[in-house]
């Protein structure tokens, strides 16, 4: 099988999922440049607008196959809001998120679903608080 090529640059929408309630739907531009050795992959993502942009950048690494694309997010810095607040925190990197989508070889576009689960642990393993999110994304060729 010919593992298509996928290296260069890309743009896409992350879709907000349920888990969102008020801001399910909410839409976040992205750019992402990737590079692709046989089935490895891995690059750097960039929001560019959107409900959640962060100002800084996230690493980008997983597998190829042909047709389905696997592969963790993780901003270079933790952001969360309080309310309507954005809040940055330069000493902790961002939860990992994790992408799964199908590549359409027929107009060089995926889309697939992602998602993240933080558990804040307190007192050995009894989780103090669980922070989860999901939805969908679509990126195509730049």
């Amino acid at each position: 099988m010919v593992i298509p090529d996928i290296n260069g640059d890309w743009k896409g929408i992350i879709f907000f999922g349920e888990s969102y309630g008020n801001e399910a739907g909410e839409q976040l531009g992205f750019e992402l440049v990737l590079q692709q050795e046989n089935h490895k992959i891995e690059g750097i993502a960039t929001d560019t607008e959107g409900w959640g942009a962060s100002p800084d950048p996230a690493s980008v690494f997983g597998t190829f196959n042909g047709r389905k694309l696997t592969f963790i997010k993780q901003y270079l810095t933790r952001h969360f809001y309080v309310g309507e607040q954005m809040f940055i925190d330069d000493t902790q990197l961002g939860p990992e998120i994790y992408y799964s989508g199908k590549y359409n070889k027929h107009n060089d576009t995926f889309a697939g679903e992602w998602a993240f689960r933080v558990a804040k642990k307190s007192l050995g393993f009894i989780p103090y608080y669980t922070t989860e999110g999901d939805g969908t994304w679509t990126m195509q060729r730049k």
